[in-house]
């Protein structure tokens, strides 16, 4: 857009609107009282971060940068950051908010880091727009003029040539690439090699950086990271060494001890919490391990006894990423299925560990028990569900024959399904010792990772084994139309067929009876232990 001059066209100027401005303190001390080592934010307007005081990390849409005074950082909407401060150097920072019109967002399309020189001068424009206009418009004005005045240096900067920066932010690389790979066997020699600078050069930008030497910042490093796995409880101090760079444990445990005054066994037992993960599905392997996440989708929650979901939050879907984040995890479990738009979104706010979904109920307890630090209690919990399916052969006794076919169906969201090899038929086939039905093998061993199916009902005699389950809804339209196929003459046929085929020894239609009924606790005692 323009207007006209003297006869010549000029552009604009762009429309910046001021919105708000905010002196934050974050100081991970006080979050760790509430369980938490850092706090999160998600943007809705275009934001200036300025920092001021302290020495942290800001996550910006999951990637880390350093936090020391000097930083800025111009940001769009619909970012998610996180702030974490270093023990006893609290972050201090403006969060200046701010609209521009959409004709001019191109002026913001290279945002992110960058760098305004002098400070001073920027924490003195930013300190004479944090006192509210007392007065009229004219005051208001003011202020709004301040505002554009203070935009108009941020973005002369922000296209500014930046060549005399580059040494700076090669060393700010290598900060990140240590607060990336701690646990790797790191050079410091190697690191001032790659930035082309001697030794002694890279020590002394890396301290005006940092505040410390490069060993004694990677030391702090992995030990505040190795704070964080012990206050977690979920894994042996030799491992926890290994898992932030340390080679030898006992090294570890004396140069832990030098810096926080407590062996790492004394930090476990005085600060250690368990892990806050959210998890999307996968909560009775969890609660299976010991673990009780601090939330899940709703949907899992009519599973399980209300005295094991005490405390943990019902996420109803589709899933909200700002609801996620107000919850500070430090992990978040998602399977296979999961949308990617919104694995996109959760990253920004903590790790993800994708759990197969195709997996069976003992491969997931194993992948989540090494994920977690309990990989004990994963096995212990396949050994007592091993356990009760011999004691469901067992009551069965010769009223399952060898080779004896079962096949399980569910009505649900008006569709007839077939179970597969998971879920109940995991129960049936692993569990009970029943044989596949000829047609459902052949589909099992040309898809491994078959759940489930849909089937036509005239289809149900072609998959149905000597043993038949069906699983019903207790209320709404499924439960009456599932009753329905029980009255169906396809259903009728496929039960005078079964008696045909089948005469059970006398007695044992009780003992099939009870048999059923504990095949029907294991798959709730599967349910509860591991969503399979």
């Amino acid at each position: 857009m323009a207007y006209q001059h003297d006869g010549q066209a000029a552009a604009f100027p762009p429309a910046l609107m001021f919105s708000g401005l905010e002196y934050r303190l974050y100081d991970c001390r006080e979050n760790e009282e509430q369980g938490r080592g850092r706090a999160f934010v998600w943007l809705t307007a275009y934001t200036l971060l300025a920092v001021t005081q302290g020495q942290g990390t800001i996550t910006i849409n999951g990637v880390s940068h350093l936090a020391t005074y000097g930083k800025c950082f111009l940001l769009a909407p619909n970012t998610a950051i996180g702030v974490e401060s270093e023990a006893f150097q609290p972050i201090r920072l403006y969060q200046l908010s701010f609209e521009i019109g959409a004709q001019d967002e191109e002026l913001l399309a290279d945002g992110g880091e960058m760098v305004f020189e002098p400070f001073t001068l920027l924490e003195d424009r930013l300190l004479s727009l944090r006192d509210e206009p007392s007065g009229g418009k004219l005051e208001a004005l003011q202020r709004h003029i301040r505002f554009q005045q203070l935009m108009l240096e941020v973005l002369k900067r922000q296209h500014k040539e930046e060549d005399e920066l580059d040494a700076r932010r090669a060393v700010e690389r290598t900060i990140s690439f240590m607060q990336h790979s701690y646990k790797e066997e790191i050079s410091i020699g190697r690191l001032a090699q790659e930035v082309n600078m001697s030794r002694w050069q890279y020590g002394e930008k890396f301290k005006a950086l940092t505040g410390s030497t490069p060993t004694a910042y990677l030391t702090a490093l992995r030990i505040e990271r190795a704070k964080q796995l012990l206050m977690s409880q979920t894994s042996r101090i030799r491992d926890i060494a290994g898992r932030v760079g340390f080679g030898d444990e006992y090294y570890f445990s004396r140069r832990f001890k030098q810096m926080t005054g407590l062996t790492p066994t004394q930090y476990m037992q005085e600060f250690g919490r368990a892990p806050r993960i959210f998890s999307i599905q996968y909560i009775g392997e969890l609660l299976a391990l010991g673990i009780r996440p601090i939330a899940v989708n709703s949907a899992m929650f009519p599973v399980f006894e209300e005295e094991a979901l005490r405390g943990v939050h019902g996420i109803e879907e589709p899933v909200d990423a700002e609801q996620i984040m107000r919850l500070s995890p430090d992990l978040i479990l998602y399977p296979s299925f999961t949308p990617a738009s919104l694995v996109d979104q959760l990253v920004k706010i903590a790790p993800m560990a994708h759990v197969s979904w195709h997996d069976d109920v003992y491969g997931r307890m194993r992948t989540m028990g090494e994920l977690l630090g309990r990989p004990k209690e994963a096995e212990e919990w396949i050994a007592g569900y091993m356990e009760k399916a011999v004691l469901a052969r067992e009551r069965l006794g010769n009223c399952i024959r060898p080779g004896e076919t079962a096949s399980a169906f569910v009505y649900v969201d008006q569709t007839l399904y077939m179970y597969a090899t998971h879920h109940f038929g995991h129960t049936l086939y692993q569990g009970g010792g029943f044989e596949l039905p000829k047609r459902l093998k052949a589909l099992t061993e040309r898809n491994k990772q078959l759940k489930w199916m849909p089937i036509r009902l005239e289809e149900l005699p072609d998959y149905a084994g000597d043993r038949v389950f069906f699983s019903l809804a207790h209320t709404g339209v499924d439960e009456q139309e599932g009753r329905a196929i029980l009255n169906h003459p396809i259903w009728q046929i496929l039960s005078r067929s079964w008696f045909l085929r089948r005469r059970l020894p006398d007695g044992c239609w009780r003992a099939v009876r009870k048999g059923e009924l504990f095949l029907q606790k294991m798959v709730l005692g599967t349910s509860r232990g591991g969503n399979d």
